[in-house]
């Protein structure tokens, strides 16, 4: 189990969601007193690109991730490697015919010690 998964159990959220549905949920319930428009402005992007992460229409890029670390005292490797894990999904769901086509070689034959 990744360290992603393990924090986000450890938050009671389900390691499958999108980034930006983990992040609604921590500044609704860490961070209410905020608005949108000032948790975009301290992030310095637009609130377009804030509410299109909260919607999972934008992706976590590497420089969000450095943001939202800094923002809200975090790793920027929880919200990548949370990024990657959903990459990765929606990967394996696109790809699925096609690696059921591609063989898995099986491993190379151990080598044997030679004796003297």
């Amino acid at each position: 189990m990744t360290q992603t998964k393990l924090n986000m159990l450890l938050l009671g959220l389900s390691p499958w969601r999108h980034p930006g549905e983990v992040l609604r949920d921590i500044l609704q319930e860490e961070h209410s007193t905020k608005t949108k428009t000032e948790i975009a402005a301290l992030l310095r992007i637009s609130r377009q690109s804030l509410h299109n992460i909260i919607a999972g229409k934008l992706d976590i890029s590497p420089s969000m991730a450095l943001r939202l670390g800094k923002l809200l005292d975090d790793t920027p490797q929880f919200w990548t490697e949370m990024q990657s894990e959903i990459d990765l999904l929606r990967a394996a769901e696109t790809m699925e015919a096609e690696l059921k086509k591609i063989p898995t070689l099986p491993p190379p034959p151990r080598k044997r010690k030679h004796r003297p």
